[in-house]
Order: C-alpha cells, then sequence, then structure tokens
C-alpha cells in the first residue's frame, strides 16, 4: 500500500508540475493575458487519444511471429520464431509489446512502446530487448499505400553513434501484419535485414 501511495503522489507530483510549468511560460511578463480555459482545452485535445490512436491499437492481443533475420548483405538467413503480447496502455494512448522467443539459440525478450504524438503528428516507438541497455527510437507515419513506414537511428555495439535504419509495417487483415527492416550497411546502403510476419492468436 505504501508503495502504491508513493508512486500515486509521484504521478500527481509530475502531473502538476507540467500544468505549473505550462502555466509559468503563458504567463511570462509582458505577454497578453492567458485565456486558460482555452489553454486547457488545448491542453486536453493534445492529450486526447484519436483515429491514429485506435488504428494503433487494432494490434492489441497475442501474436505468433515468423521471422527471418541475416547478419549482413551477404550472411544466410536465420529463420526465428516469437510470441508477442501486445496491450493497450494510458487510456488507449501506448500500446506496449512484450516480445519473447530465441535468437540464435539464444533467449531473447524485447520491449516496445508505441503511440501517436499529437505535437509531432508522427507515430512514435521505443524499443530495447535482452541484447542490450538503451532504447532505440524510431518515427514516422502511414504512406499513401497505407502502410506504416518508421524512420529511426540504429544503435549498437557496431556503431554506438548510430546509422539511418527503417521499417515498413504492412497491413494485410485484422489478423494479419508484415514488418520489413532494413538497415544502411556500407558500402550497399539500404538493405533488408529481416522480416516478421504476424498471425493474430486466437
Amino acid at each position: 500500500m505504501k508503495s502504491i501511495l508513493t508512486l500515486s503522489l509521484a504521478a500527481l507530483t509530475l502531473v502538476g508540475a507540467t500544468a505549473l510549468t505550462t502555466w509559468t511560460i503563458a504567463q511570462e511578463p509582458g505577454q497578453e493575458p492567458v485565456d486558460e480555459a482555452a489553454m486547457m482545452m488545448k491542453m486536453m485535445e493534445l492529450a486526447a487519444p484519436g483515429k491514429e490512436h485506435q488504428k494503433l491499437m487494432t494490434r492489441a492481443g497475442d501474436w505468433s511471429v515468423a521471422a527471418r533475420m541475416r547478419m549482413g548483405p551477404d550472411a544466410p538467413w536465420m529463420d526465428m520464431a516469437f510470441k508477442v503480447k501486445s496491450q493497450a496502455a494510458l487510456g488507449g494512448r501506448w500500446l506496449i509489446s512484450k516480445v519473447n522467443g530465441d535468437m540464435g539459440g539464444m533467449p531473447f525478450d524485447g520491449l516496445q512502446l508505441e503511440s501517436f504524438n499529437n505535437l509531432t503528428k508522427q507515430y512514435d516507438a521505443y524499443w530495447t530487448d535482452s541484447f542490450s541497455t538503451w532504447f532505440v527510437t524510431t518515427s514516422g507515419n502511414l504512406n499513401e499505400k497505407g502502410a506504416l513506414e518508421m524512420k529511426g537511428t540504429m544503435i549498437d555495439g557496431v556503431t554506438p553513434e548510430g546509422r539511418p535504419y527503417r521499417s515498413v509495417t504492412t497491413y494485410q487483415d485484422a489478423d494479419h501484419y508484415r514488418t520489413v527492416m532494413y538497415d544502411t550497411i556500407p558500402p550497399q546502403g539500404d538493405v533488408e535485414m529481416m522480416t516478421m510476419d504476424f498471425s493474430r492468436v486466437k
């Protein structure tokens, strides 16, 4: 009970600090008086989940994943299988996915957080796994064909400073989708490195 109370107080403190910061910025000397009602309306609008979040939440559920990956452009493809459990969080604002399986004979666990950013009007994703101690982030949007194109910076032991990479997720139907990942491999450039086929577990 004490830990729950502590977390609740911490959350309230954070919310209060955010509101206070917004109020302080809005009340800079020399500026016009702030319309408090309009400011609150705008904050609520930015915080509200919309159709983009609803689209993302269609992926909530349990999934089996047939994947293949290679370590380089000339390396052989390796077949892998994962299980994914995706859940809506924070009132449908975020999708949290937990991944577990086997990669190259080693147990593998991953965690991904995804949302639509009402400020930037883009989807954001944050990925980490049991082979790292950092997040890899991507941002993007739906293309003209309805596929989700995400771009970011791959950070690993080879290039800790980061290198460009991207992914394309194609929605086939309510129970199937595919994600293809492309990495920047000199001198070839943009190279397909991983494909994951998701099938909903019913």
